[in-house]
C-alpha cells in the first residue's frame, strides 16, 4: 500500500473516530414551531471534548495503520457526523436517526466487524458446559436490566399469580389471589384477571395452561419471582449449549458454533425472552432436545426424555401440539428399542388425553380452547397464516426481521445443508415448520403485550442451524448483522420501554432510536384490518416526537443553532392522530400519552361545527397519571376551548380525552403548548424522559 493511501485511511479513520467521540452525547433537531422551523444542537461538544475525541481520532489512526483490516469498522463510526447534513439545510432528513441510541447501535456494528470473527475462531475448543455458562452470563447480565422498571407485564403477573396459587392454596382457583392482591409482590397496581368465562361458580380459572406455572412453582417456591426468572436463565442457557453442540456435531466447525450460540445469547428475541415468564422459552429447550434426540437411533433413556418433553409441551400451552407430535414422532420412527419407542408415543398420547381430562373437569369440555369459551376456534385459522407469518417475520413492532435481522441468512443455510447435511436439514425445517404455523394462524400472532417475536422462540434453535454455513460462507457479513441485533439489545437493556409495544402500528424501539422521526412507519405494519406501510414518511418529521425531546433536553443556554434561539413557548406538540374525530353522542377517543417536563401549560382545541348545530357538542377532559385534572367543551360557545395545565415535579403522562355530547362537530386539533418550562437541571432526576 502506498504511503499516500495510507494517509489518507488514516485521515479518513482520524475523521471519523473525531466525530463519534465529538458528537456522541450531542442531540440534532429538525423541529417545526409557531416561530418557523428550528435547527439546532442540544449539548453540542465544548473544547475538553474537542481535545479527547482528537486523541481518540489520533490512536484509532496509530491503530488502524497496525491492523489495516479495522479501516472499515473504524470509519462506520463516521456515522455520528450525518446529522449536520440535515442541520445545515434542512434536507435529508433521515440522517437525523444517527444520534443518541442509534450510535450504540452503529458501534455495535463496528465492534463486531471488527472483533467477531478473530473471537470466534480464537482459543481452544469449548466444552458444552462452557457453552452453558457464556449464555448464561449473557442471559444474567441482561436479566439485570430487563424486563426494566415496569417489572412483569402482558401475560407474565398472571402465571406468576398461578403460581402463587399454586404454592399457597395447592389449586388453580386464584379467587383468593385477587381478592387479596397477591400478585403486587410482582405487580404494582390493579391486574386485571385473564379469567375463563367458563370458569364453573363460585371459581376463578385463569385462560392459561397450568404447564408454566407448575414448572416454574419449586423455583417460586424458594425465591418469588426472582427465582422464576434464575430458572428460566439456565433453561435458557441449557437451550444455546445444546444448540452449540449440534452445530459444532453437524458441522464439524467449533466457530460456526461459537456463532450460532452467540446468535441466540446476544440476539433478539432469543434474548428477549431469556428471563421472560412465558411458555416459549422452555418451548425452545423442548425443540432442542428433539433435534438432539432425532439425529441418531435413540435407546431407552432419549425415547423417555422425548416421550416426557412431548407430555409437558402440551400441558405448556396446547399450540405444542404440532411440534410435540413432529419431536415424539421423529425420534419414535428412528430405529430402536420397540417397548421404549411406544412408551415414548403412549406418554405423548397420554399427555394429550390427561390435558383434555383436565379441560373437561375445569371448564366443562374436553377441548383444546375450551378456556376460551365458544368462538375461540376463531382465533385459530389457517387463512390466517400469510398476513401472519409477514408479520411475524417483517412487522415494524413485532417482526423478527426488524429487531434480528442476522436471521435472515437462515436462507443462505439451506442449500448447502441440503447437499451435505439433508437429513438434519429436514428434521430442522419440520420442528420449526409447526411453530412458526401455528404463531401465523393466530389472529393476534403478536401474542399479546410482549416483546417481539414471542411466538417464533420455539423454532429458533432449529433455525440457527441453518445460520451456520452463512457463518462459513459470508463471515463479515455475518459479523454487521450480528452488531445490529447486538445493537438492539443494547437500547433496550438502556431503555426497557424500546420492548413495550401496543400493539397500534407505532414502534416501540423506532420512538426510542429516531423519536424526532417517522421512521418507524416506513416499515410495514401487518396490525390491525388492513396492512399499513408509508413509506415517504422515512423524509418526514414526527412533530410530537421531536418537540417533546426538544422540551426534555431544554436547559435553558445548552442550544446552540444559527437560526435563531430555542423558545420552549414556540413549540406546539400534536396530539391528535387519525384525524379529524367526529364523535357520535357518547363516543369516547383518546390521544397518545405523553410524558412532560415539569411547568405551565395550555391545551389548545380546535374544530369544526355543522351548520345550525349550537349547545355543547364535545367535551374535553385532561388527565395526569390517570386522574381528572381540567375539563372544557367544543361546540357553539366554546370554539377554540384553552385549558391550563399545572405539571407538577414527578408527574408523569398526560392524555386528553374527548367524549360526545351529541352529534354535529368535529375535532381537528389537539396541541399542547408550554407556557413556563422548568429547564432540565431542575428537573427530578427519575424524570420519565419523553417516551414516559
Amino acid at each position: 500500500m502506498s504511503v499516500g493511501l495510507r494517509g489518507l485511511r488514516a485521515l479518513a479513520v482520524f475523521a471519523a473516530v473525531f466525530a463519534f467521540a465529538a458528537l456522541a452525547g450531542a442531540s440534532f433537531h429538525v423541529l417545526p414551531t409557531s416561530a418557523g422551523v428550528w435547527r439546532g444542537v442540544f449539548d453540542p461538544p465544548g473544547a475538553a471534548r474537542f481535545v479527547l475525541a482528537a486523541v481518540a481520532g489520533l490512536l484509532a489512526a496509530l491503530l488502524q495503520n497496525r491492523r489495516p483490516a479495522l479501516f472499515f469498522p473504524l470509519v462506520c463510526l463516521g456515522l455520528a457526523a450525518a446529522p449536520l447534513a440535515p442541520l445545515a439545510t434542512g434536507r435529508a432528513l433521515p440522517l437525523l436517526l444517527f444520534q443518541g441510541p442509534a450510535l450504540l447501535v452503529v458501534a455495535a456494528v463496528a465492534a463486531a466487524l471488527a472483533g467477531l470473527p478473530a473471537l470466534l475462531r480464537s482459543g481452544r475448543p469449548w466444552s458444552p458446559a462452557r457453552a452453558f455458562l457464556v449464555a448464561a452470563l449473557a442471559f444474567l447480565a441482561l436479566g439485570s436490566r430487563l424486563p426494566g422498571p415496569a417489572g412483569a407485564q402482558g401475560d407474565e403477573p398472571h402465571y406468576l399469580t398461578m403460581a402463587e396459587s399454586l404454592r399457597s392454596d395447592l389449586d388453580l382457583d386464584l379467587r383468593d389471589e385477587f381478592r387479596r392482591h397477591e400478585y403486587r409482590a410482582f405487580y404494582a397496581g390493579d391486574l386485571a384477571a385473564h379469567t375463563s368465562p367458563l370458569s364453573p361458580r363460585g371459581k376463578l380459572y385463569a385462560i392459561h395452561a397450568p404447564g408454566l406455572p407448575a414448572l416454574v412453582l419449586p423455583a417460586y417456591v424458594v425465591a418469588g419471582e426472582a427465582g422464576v426468572r434464575l430458572l428460566l436463565v439456565l433453561l435458557a442457557a441449557a437451550t444455546a449449549a445444546l444448540v452449540f453442540a449440534l452445530v459444532r456435531d453437524v458441522m464439524g466447525d467449533e466457530p460456526a458454533a461459537r456463532a450460532c450460540l452467540l446468535a441466540l445469547a446476544l440476539g433478539a428475541p432469543f434474548a428477549f425472552y431469556a428471563n421472560q415468564v412465558y411458555p416459549e422459552l422452555p418451548a425452545a429447550l423442548a425443540t432442542a432436545l428433539f433435534l438432539h434426540s432425532t439425529r441418531r437411533d435413540p435407546g431407552s433413556a432419549r425415547l423417555l426424555v422425548a416421550g416426557g418433553v412431548a407430555f409437558g409441551l402440551v400441558w405448556l400451552h396446547p399450540k405444542f401440539l404440532p411440534l410435540a407430535f413432529v419431536g415424539v414422532a421423529l425420534t419414535a420412527v428412528r430405529r430402536g428399542p420397540v417397548p421404549w419407542r411406544a412408551g415414548a408415543l403412549l406418554l405423548f398420547a397420554s399427555g394429550v388425553t390427561t390435558l383434555l381430562s383436565w379441560m373437561n373437569a375445569t371448564y366443562g369440555a374436553a377441548s383444546l380452547t375450551a378456556a376460551y369459551g365458544s368462538g375461540a376456534d376463531a382465533d385459530v385459522q389457517l387463512g390466517h397464516i400469510p398476513r401472519g407469518l409477514l408479520g411475524l417475520l417483517l412487522d415494524r413492532e413485532f417482526g423478527l426481521l426488524v429487531h434480528a435481522p442476522l436471521w435472515t441468512l437462515a436462507a443462505l443455510g439451506f442449500l448447502p445443508l441440503w447437499r451435505q447435511r439433508a437429513g438434519d436439514l429436514i428434521r430442522a425445517l419440520l420442528l420449526a415448520a409447526p411453530v412458526v404455523a401455528v404463531g401465523a394462524a393466530y389472529s393476534m400472532w403478536w401474542g399479546g403485550s410482549c416483546p417481539p417475536g414471542r411466538f417464533l422462540v420455539p423454532a429458533l434453535p432449529a433455525l440457527a442451524l441453518l445460520l451456520a454455513p452463512a457463518w462459513l460462507r459470508k463471515p463479515r457479513l455475518f459479523a454487521a448483522l450480528f452488531g445490529l441485533g447486538l445493537g438492539v439489545l443494547a437500547v433496550a437493556a438502556l431503555q426497557p420501554r424500546a420492548l413495550h409495544n401496543r400493539a397500534d402500528g407505532e414502534s416501540a424501539l423506532w420512538r426510542v432510536i429516531a423519536p424526532g422521526l417517522r421512521l418507524g412507519r416506513a416499515l410495514p405494519s401487518f396490525v390491525g384490518s388492513s396492512p399499513a406501510w408509508q413509506p415517504r414518511a422515512a423524509f418526514e418529521i414526527d412533530v410530537r416526537g421531536a418537540a417533546l425531546r426538544a422540551l426534555w433536553l431544554w436547559d435553558g443556554a445548552n442550544a446552540r443553532s444559527a437560526s435563531g434561539s430555542f423558545r420552549p413557548e414556540a413549540v406546539v406538540i400534536p396530539l391528535l392522530d387519525n384525524g379529524p374525530w367526529a364523535l357520535a353522542a357518547s363516543e369516547t377517543r383518546g390521544t397518545p400519552r405523553v410524558a412532560l417536563p415539569p411547568g405551565s401549560y395550555e391545551v389548545h382545541a380546535s374544530g369544526e361545527l355543522q351548520p345550525g348545530v349550537r349547545g355543547r357538542l364535545i367535551g374535553l377532559v385532561v388527565t395526569l397519571d390517570g386522574e381528572d385534572v381540567a375539563r372544557s367543551y367544543f361546540g357553539s360557545e366554546e370554539r377554540a376551548p384553552v385549558i391550563a395545565l399545572e405539571l407538577p415535579a414527578g408527574a408523569r403522562r398526560v392524555e386528553v380525552w374527548a367524549t360526545g355530547v351529541r352529534s354535529g362537530a368535529s375535532l381537528t386539533a389537539i396541541d399542547l403548548v408550554p407556557r413556563r418550562l422548568a429547564p432540565r437541571s431542575r428537573r427530578a432526576p427519575d424524570a420519565p424522559g419523553p417516551s414516559g
